[in-house]
């Protein structure tokens, strides 16, 4: 994103206290939060506001906000598990409604004291994130030194943190661009616009399956056939779809439907995707008496 699109300016001039540790006791203390590209609420008069329904919750921005805050909150489990605190996310509209950019999505530390330390703990850990949930970030302006607070084991614990942030997010389109301000000392902001890089992962190599199954029902158009596996491990029967490339097995299928016999199967396992959500590609068939 450019620094013309969100820019700190904007942000100061809410007339809301976002800073850190102020006017916000019993809600907790917010050290980071995501604003859209664009005005939610435009001021009309004295008595009517118009706002951008599809920008009000904006999916994507809370389930950004909301795998941020899962993340600090296992780190918070993880290296602070004996201190009561949690990380919330809140939407937040500024009562001055006729500045731009006026909505907020803030992620706030609730804790019964402020803990100016931990606080800026989380800050850098939300920079540490954002920067490199996405693989080309072009023109990020964020700072170089996110490392500043954290030890190198817990970089390695976020890191893998990251990979699963990024698996979740993967290939989400982000209709509604938006921004990540990170509170405290060093203010820093990232801005999120376009898609989310698609996950490349490691994928399985291909197998051989077979096994005994029974037919539940095929569907011509897709070159599909609906198998209830068998299962021999005692966790009962498993149903899969299989898709056929050998039109010859069609006849083999449909006179098994037919007789209501159970078949010898032999299959190909593929991951084209996803590693946990195979393709089962439908060999060759044997009709048992």
């Amino acid at each position: 994103m450019k620094k013309t699109e969100y820019t700190h300016g904007e942000a100061i001039g809410l007339g809301v206290p976002i800073e850190l540790g102020l006017g916000w006791a019993e809600h907790g203390t917010p050290f980071a939060h995501l604003f859209p590209q664009s005005s939610s609420i435009i001021h009309l008069n004295e008595r009517w506001i118009v706002y951008d329904i599809k920008d009000i919750g904006c999916v994507v921005r809370n389930k950004f906000a909301t795998e941020l805050a899962d993340i600090c909150n296992r780190f918070l489990r993880t290296y602070f598990p004996e201190a009561d605190v949690t990380v919330s996310v809140k939407n937040l509209i500024a009562v001055h409604s006729k500045i731009q950019r006026n909505q907020r999505t803030a992620l706030f530390l609730n804790c019964n004291e402020i803990s100016k330390d931990l606080t800026k703990k989380l800050s850098c850990i939300a920079e540490f994130v954002c920067a490199r949930v996405q693989q080309l970030q072009p023109d990020l302006l964020y700072l170089n030194d996110s490392t500043r607070l954290l030890e190198p084991e817990e970089m390695d614990f976020l890191k893998g943190q990251i990979d699963d942030f990024r698996k979740h997010m993967s290939g989400k389109k982000i209709t509604h661009p938006f921004g990540m301000e990170t509170l405290g000392e060093n203010p820093t902001i990232t801005g999120f616009s376009g898609e989310f890089d698609t996950y490349e992962y490691e994928l399985p190599p291909a197998e051989e399956v077979r096994g005994l199954a029974s037919i539940d029902g095929f569907r011509e158009s897709r070159n599909s056939v609906y198998l209830i596996i068998n299962s021999d491990d005692g966790d009962g029967n498993v149903f899969k779809i299989f898709v056929i490339h050998d039109t010859k097995l069609i006849r083999l299928i449909t006179e098994a439907k037919y007789y209501d016999k159970k078949i010898h199967y032999i299959a190909d396992k593929i991951f084209e995707k996803l590693p946990d959500k195979p393709t089962f590609i439908l060999k060759d068939i044997e009709i048992l008496d």
